[in-house]
């Protein structure tokens, strides 16, 4: 960079010599058409790791775009004018994602010292208070005898308070805890370093979640082509099988923590303890659900649906996938404990390739040649095992590679 631009943006290049400590930095911004800038200075990166990111994210963006775009050509939206008045609360939902976020961060920094039960209890409070307030504006306040416009107004008004008190209280208690966590908010800034390891670990993990939420989309899509029944059927078995999957994510999310904490001190006889507790548990909570749902799914499909031909779709549903559930507890349990021993990059692309690129590889392919709901059906179990066995091959991989 040249000397004249290092003055005006650098004043204090004398006492704290670039780049070195660039935290303690501050620009100046000076008008000067006088500025010329560097020909010389490598603005863009030309190193190989640099265009081989870039070349992979290209890869990435064609494996997602041609999905996306038959999902987006082959939605069927029943209703889709009604989403109009709706238009202005859709625009400001930003500000209950931005509190949403927040309440889940301060949540995740209790749960990675191994404190569990003081986020359940934030969050008992604000599933309450969240109740409390939607009747409240609702009924209380009649937003819901106003318009249905305004009924999802008052709502929304209430979540997003909900989420700032949780967050409030969440903050509240990092602010008044004694360990080496406590929140100081005048101290708060931007540490580059360890902000580049939350995104070399958060953003590969968020990828990987993504990775469920488009491969889902296009499962959606073709759900769509079999009929209203399927459709119905699909969406009251998304609302019971949740209790499985928050379960096992939750179960993740806690390895990820214990395996992290043990590797960072050291003790990677208690990480490889941790992964076969982990596998344990999961059995005894997956199989009595599993169970559970295979002979009294109807009665969970009853709360949600009426019509007698989409209960027995959403049966023939339950009893296909919900014998399969074991077998994607690999998934969550070895890529919780990979991310917690710091490799979130090869779980992301083992997620990629398992989940994603196969399901819609085989929605693609093989639902155009067989249009039935097990063919469906079938991509699910297909990307589980699968992906398990890659995640099973890579464990055992990077444990012998770095002696663990």
């Amino acid at each position: 960079m040249s000397k004249r631009i290092k003055e005006f943006y650098d004043p204090q290049t004398n006492q704290y010599p670039y780049p070195i400590e660039t935290d303690k930095h501050y620009l100046v911004v000076k008008k000067n058409k006088g500025i010329v800038f560097d020909k010389n200075y490598p603005y863009i990166d030309k190193s190989k790791s640099f265009r081989f990111k870039f070349k992979l994210v290209r890869i990435l963006l064609r494996l997602i775009v041609f999905p996306l775009v038959k999902i987006r050509l082959g939605h069927k939206v029943i209703g889709k004018e009604n989403l109009k008045e709706y238009k202005d609360v859709i625009k400001n939902g930003v500000i209950s994602v931005c509190n949403h976020v927040h309440m889940w961060d301060y949540l995740g920094i209790l749960r990675a010292i191994g404190d569990s039960k003081r986020p359940l209890y934030v969050l008992i409070i604000s599933c309450f208070v969240n109740i409390f307030l939607d009747l409240l504006f609702v009924i209380g306040f009649k937003m819901g005898s106003m318009s249905v416009t305004m009924g999802v107004i008052g709502v929304a008004i209430a979540t997003v308070m909900c989420q700032v008190l949780s967050a409030a209280i969440v903050l509240f208690m990092l602010m008044k805890s004694i360990g080496s966590y406590k929140l100081y908010l005048k101290e708060i800034r931007i540490d580059p370093d360890m902000l580049r390891r939350i995104i070399s670990i958060g953003l590969p993990a968020g990828i990987q979640t993504t990775m469920y939420t488009i491969s889902n989309m296009l499962i959606q899509t073709a759900i769509n082509e079999v009929g209203k029944n399927a459709t119905a059927a699909w969406a009251a078995y998304g609302k019971i099988d949740v209790l499985f999957w928050m379960t096992i994510s939750s179960l993740g999310t806690a390895v990820t923590t214990f395996a992290g904490q043990n590797f960072g001190a050291g003790k990677n006889d208690r990480v490889h303890k941790s992964t076969r507790y982990a596998f344990v548990i999961a059995f005894i909570i997956t199989l009595p659900l599993s169970t559970l749902l295979y002979f009294y799914g109807d009665i969970f499909l009853e709360i949600f649906v009426a019509d007698r031909e989409v209960i027995e779709v959403g049966i023939q549903m339950i009893k296909y996938l919900a014998p399969f559930y074991f077998t994607y507890i690999g998934v969550e349990v070895f890529s919780g404990v990979l991310r917690g021993m710091g490799t979130a990059v090869v779980p992301m692309l083992i997620t990629l390739s398992g989940i994603c690129v196969l399901r819609v590889a085989w929605i693609l392919i093989a639902f155009p040649l067989n249009k039935t709901i097990e063919t469906i059906e079938f991509s699910y179990p297909l990307t589980w095992i699968t992906t398990t066995i890659l995640f099973t091959i890579y464990y055992i991989y990077y444990t012998k590679k770095h002696r663990l």
